[in-house]
């Protein structure tokens, strides 16, 4: 596509089509307003979509935001997102239907189910919990992918790939899990979203890792490092908000950073983690996480805020938050088995609570003494972290999921799925399957003993 602007024809990108009040299915790509607590480089921006159902029965989101220290990155995130979504809840097939046993007698090489450890054995006995075990009996939906490590073909979990997937036509199957959040990528070329995917699963694991250990970590000495600290600079002098940084050991290789933001005016707590090739870029991309998450919290605190106005006109889920509290009391709202947090945002809204701040007063306290981890010492590609997954017995999958549409503007969309990584879930269905939930805090010095399923700190992470 050609514009002239400036008296210069210029090439328009062609995604930018996807962009359209009546054609589109983003129907709307605007900048969103930065408070001025936050620091005056952070850029975001909020992405509306069209109705996925009216459109073809997709059960898509209908808001995607990016925040990014750059305008242009701010607003790629923004359309990202956005395609992610609805290629990833777009589900095009072809599926292929039956057991794991029936299907491999047929001939057919299938992702072996007991090799995805998804829930504990005391997760699917216990009264109420709705999700029944992935086994080799299970009459289940598959859909073709590559193994990342072996380079073969291989039918996978429509389930695994698919975001929304118990949704709509596949209502009535067995649940086997909650919606898989974590590995779903868009990317200007297929190995991009591929990496984007695996840096994703790697962040989630090492974040999932580390707070179920609930292992003290020091804060990092940001003094040390000035070219992060000349991004922080807040919009207004006296902004109450500060940020810390957690470098969070992990056996990847791959630098992964939590981001701590912390208003002490309005008692303000939330997180952002990433996991980059280079340690400064997570360190950026955790803080503009959490800039993000500062942006719900402050809707929380206002009844008639976007968020509020979301629940009210059914764009987000009735239980994705609890009713609103002027007083901020919702600590008591909550289950003392944290079984009705069903949701992510309800992680933020829990932590609204000033009173819930204490039990994570050794991160808002921590000292501040630690260095960043090198950078990546892998080359960036596919292959690279492919192998690097092998050696800790971790085999990695994609499947593509990009509609025709997409493809025709040049982007693409994947689904990764590595087993035995830990992914995020809400707080009350945390993956207790995976066995480097127990034996990673003891292999990285945290613990002198694997874990057992009950020393496992189920409190929500400040993080939606």
């Amino acid at each position: 596509m050609m514009l002239w602007k400036g008296g210069t024809m210029r090439t328009k990108p062609l995604y930018e089509q996807l962009i359209d009040r009546r054609t589109g299915f983003i129907t709307r790509l605007t900048p969103a307003p930065i408070h001025p607590n936050l620091p005056r480089q952070i850029y975001s921006w909020r992405a509306q979509m069209a109705d996925g159902f009216i459109l073809a029965g997709i059960p898509s989101d209908r808001i995607a935001g990016g925040t990014a220290f750059s305008d242009e990155k701010a607003r790629l995130a923004a359309i990202g997102e956005a395609v992610e979504r609805y290629c990833g809840n777009y589900i095009g097939g072809p599926l292929l239907k039956g057991s794991y046993k029936e299907l491999t007698a047929k001939g057919y090489k299938l992702l072996d189910p007991l090799r995805v450890p998804l829930y504990s054995h005391n997760q699917y006995t216990a009264a109420g919990f709705p999700f029944v075990p992935m086994d080799r009996d299970l009459v289940m939906n598959w859909i073709e992918g590559e193994s990342l490590t072996g380079g073969y073909r291989t039918w996978l979990p429509a389930s695994l790939v698919y975001i929304n997937y118990h949704q709509e036509a596949f209502r009535g199957e067995p649940q086997t899990h909650f919606v898989q959040y974590a590995g779903i990528a868009c990317g200007s070329t297929l190995n991009h979203a591929i990496i984007s995917g695996l840096l994703e699963l790697i962040e989630r694991d090492a974040v999932a890792v580390w707070w179920g250990a609930d292992a003290p970590l020091p804060a990092l000495n940001a003094s040390a490092y000035p070219r992060l600290r000349s991004y922080m600079e807040p919009i207004q002098a006296d902004s109450p908000v500060s940020f810390k940084w957690f470098p969070i050991p992990n056996d990847s290789g791959i630098p992964v950073i939590g981001s701590l933001l912390y208003d002490a005016r309005q008692h303000i707590v939330c997180m952002g983690f990433a996991a980059r090739f280079s340690a400064e870029e997570a360190a950026l991309k955790a803080a503009a996480e959490a800039a993000q998450s500062y942006h719900i919290a402050l809707d929380l605190l206002e009844p008639d805020s976007p968020t509020w106005n979301a629940m009210k006109q059914g764009i987000l889920n009735d239980k994705a938050l609890k009713p609103y509290r002027a007083g901020r009391g919702y600590r008591s709202a909550f289950r003392a088995d944290y079984r009705d947090m069903v949701d992510l945002y309800l992680n933020s809204q829990y932590y609204m609570d000033p009173a819930t701040h204490a039990e994570i007063s050794s991160l808002l306290n921590a000292e501040e003494a630690a260095m960043l981890p090198s950078d990546a010492e892998i080359p960036y590609t596919v292959e690279a972290l492919a192998h690097k997954l092998s050696t800790l017995d971790l085999e990695a999958f994609y499947a593509e999921v990009t509609t025709p549409d997409i493809r025709d503007v040049g982007l693409y969309v994947t689904r990764v799925i590595v087993p035995g990584l830990v992914p995020n879930a809400p707080t009350a269905f945390p993956y207790l399957g995976p066995g480097r939930l127990y034996s990673i805090p003891c292999k990285l010095g945290w613990t002198t003993r694997p874990l057992t399923e009950d020393q496992i700190n189920r409190r929500p992470l400040p993080h939606s």
